[in-house]
């Protein structure tokens, strides 16, 4: 578990009278927490249907990296408004994933990225497509909008000549 992602997902009941006062606590530390070198994403959340409910999502490079969050001046400052706020103990789980999501690979993310050109203006006139796009091994060929009927029933008789 040393090297391992760590996402923990956090859950905090607040006093009824307490809500702007955690709301304020929990975003003031949102940018300093991102800004750890450890911290991979931190993300903060209220219950649409019960605004006394925070919940946290939070991913870390390891443990230690949560660790050493855990330990900071402002986390610790942070704590102790959520010792005055809480309505009950906060519920802190540390988790990690076990779906199996693979990361692609830089070489995969581009070829997935859609690739635009013109077509050589010869087919342009003999068919009346204007461009094409290109997604990984797919290519999509994109026609004009507006046909006149003469070009229709050109490029019906070459498709029934096919």
């Amino acid at each position: 578990m040393n090297d391992e992602k760590i996402v923990l997902f956090a859950r905090l009941k607040v006093k009824a009278d307490k809500i702007e006062e955690a709301k304020s606590a929990a975003l003031k530390i949102v940018a300093d927490s991102r800004n750890e070198a450890g911290c991979i994403n931190y993300d903060v959340h209220q219950s649409i249907e019960d605004e006394t409910l925070f919940f946290w999502h939070e991913t870390w490079a390891n443990k230690a990296a949560l660790d050493e969050h855990f330990a900071t001046t402002f986390f610790g400052e942070f704590f102790e408004t959520v010792e005055e706020v809480a309505a009950e103990p906060p519920q802190i789980n540390l988790t990690r994933m076990i779906t199996g999501i693979e990361q692609k690979t830089p070489t995969e993310a581009k070829a997935e990225t859609p690739e635009y050109f013109s077509l050589r203006p010869e087919v342009e006139r003999q068919y009346g497509y204007t461009h094409a796009v290109k997604i990984g091994s797919d290519i999509k060929i994109r026609a004009r909008s507006v046909w006149t009927t003469k070009e229709i029933r050109r490029l019906s008789a070459i498709w029934r000549s096919r």
